[in-house]
């Protein structure tokens, strides 16, 4: 490995695929492309944890700035596709929205259902509204009192 005043930085392949592996100086490493080098060569690089994830950064005029953001500035909302924010390889990382990008993330450390935030808010309201339509129903057949237009559809 060699370094640049703190980082140290190495190649690594996976699935014969050579990339950048960097130790940041707070003893964390990440993976990015290689054509990335000169990056991981002009600043020193850290982790900050945000939720249950690590991402990498670096400063720039006194400004926290995240290695995928360096990298793509044009994006709006970037999604690390493997919910790793330490694998900041290119094929790892999409253009996004607020709402895909949460739904693409790691479940909570206390959460034993094997569903994230997003995907349980979505279960709750569907569930609630379920209850309310059953609260309607006048007999087992599913018709919904005074509003045959509606049917309950059973989850």
């Amino acid at each position: 490995m060699k370094t640049n005043s703190i980082s140290l930085y190495g190649l690594i392949k996976i699935q014969e695929t050579p990339f950048l592996q960097v130790k940041t100086n707070n003893k964390q490493t990440f993976l990015c492309d290689i054509k990335y080098l000169k990056y991981i060569r002009k600043y020193i690089w850290s982790t900050l944890k945000f939720g249950n994830n690590n991402y990498v950064y670096t400063t720039i005029d006194n400004k926290h700035v995240f290695f995928y953001r360096l990298i793509h500035s044009e994006w709006q909302i970037i999604d690390h596709i493997n919910q790793d924010g330490l694998d900041n390889r290119e094929y790892n990382l999409k253009e996004s929205n607020k709402s895909k990008n949460a739904k693409n993330r790691k479940l909570c450390k206390g959460n034993n259902t094997g569903i994230n935030d997003e995907q349980l808010k979505v279960f709750i309201k569907v569930t609630k509204f379920k209850i309310k339509l059953d609260k309607k129903l006048n007999n087992t057949s599913g018709t919904i009192q005074n509003q045959p237009h509606v049917y309950l559809k059973y989850i």
